[in-house]
């Protein structure tokens, strides 16, 4: 996997970007296939790119980031949800996420919001989902902090 990354941090505002050339050449995530890495001739095969964006100030912080994985031989996406795995073995398939979150600190709470939006155009298919999520923590005694967290995950698309 021969990628290019970079992440800098400039008075509270970090950006961060990779370029891989292909990716997952050597082992895999359960349930989402191998990805045959770089292919001579074929420059799409396989690659990701990504970019984030993070402000972070005393009292508050909001972050976004996009992702772009394309498909390979032997590649398959899985959304993890007992739906089988799509077949993701071509070049122009692409497995999107887009990711949106902030937080606010409230005295010693802290409360943050976010979503991430997965969208995979695939020749096997075309699957959309989105995570919502909301989270909240409150250090209690020394080490001891109390967290807590809703998801709600939707995916019409495999239902």
């Amino acid at each position: 996997d021969n990628t290019i990354a970079y992440k800098g941090t400039f008075s509270g505002l970090t950006v961060g970007a990779t370029y891989s050339f292909g990716r997952d050449a050597a082992g895999g995530v359960p349930a989402s296939g191998t990805c045959a890495g770089e292919v001579a001739g074929n420059a799409s095969s396989c690659r990701a790119v990504s970019a984030m964006l993070k402000y972070d100030a005393a009292t508050f912080g909001v972050a976004g980031a996009y992702e772009e994985q394309r498909g390979g031989a032997g590649a398959t996406a899985s959304f993890f949800n007992g739906s089988a795995p799509i077949a993701f073995t071509d070049a122009g398939d692409k497995d999107r996420r887009i990711v949106a979150n902030g937080y606010v600190k409230l005295g010693n709470a802290k409360l943050g919001v976010g979503w991430i939006g997965r969208h995979v155009q695939a020749v096997a298919g075309d699957v959309r989902s989105n995570l919502y999520f909301v989270n909240g923590s409150y250090p209690l005694e020394g080490a001891l902090t109390l967290d807590a967290g809703l998801i709600r995950l939707v995916n019409a698309d495999q239902s």
